[in-house]
């Protein structure tokens, strides 16, 4: 008799401490999914706050090219000189490769050039 309640209070215990293995397991397993989804949540706010530094740091960025521009242009608006030589860059851009002028001195050259050509 003696010998069957100590199987018995043995196999009680190894059913006990199973059961305690099996809760610790569980509870490992539940925090180590909570700290995996924090985790997630964090990368995730920090990927979100990055991507706002990014955005406005491009917009600062197009905003100071377009007030550069802006300033460099008013100070070639109040130059009569630099207003003409752009004036001739643009007109010297417009003008092909394959364009042909001419310069006579009188409004008659082109009319004869054109009628004896």
């Amino acid at each position: 008799l003696t010998h069957a309640l100590a199987c018995g209070a043995v196999a009680s215990a190894q059913a006990l401490q199973a059961e305690t293995a099996a809760r610790g397991q569980a509870k490992a397993t539940r925090i180590e999914a909570e700290a995996g989804a924090e985790q997630a949540r964090i990368n995730a706010d920090g990927d979100a706050h990055a991507e706002v530094i990014r955005a406005r740091a491009q917009g600062e960025a197009s905003r100071l090219v377009a007030e550069g521009g802006k300033a460099a242009a008013d100070l070639l608006a109040g130059n009569k000189v630099a207003v003409e030589l752009a004036k001739m860059d643009k007109s010297a851009q417009m003008i092909g490769k394959s364009d042909k002028l001419f310069f006579g001195q009188e409004p008659a050259y082109l009319a004869n050039l054109v009628l004896k050509g």
